[in-house]
């Protein structure tokens, strides 16, 4: 029984995270990081590209 609960609880977390992060990308729709977008404060994205 404390297993089914653990399960439970876990998939609830994953639920809940997968929530959040919709929720993140529809506040904030253009902050999406990509290599070589300038967002790395140290430039080291631009260089990989």
């Amino acid at each position: 029984m404390t297993q089914i609960l653990a399960l439970i609880a876990f998939a609830l977390l994953c639920g809940a995270w997968m929530a959040f992060q919709i929720w993140l990308k529809k506040k904030n729709p253009g902050r999406d990081f990509r290599p070589g977008c300038g967002a790395c404060s140290n430039g080291s994205c631009s260089k990989r590209q």
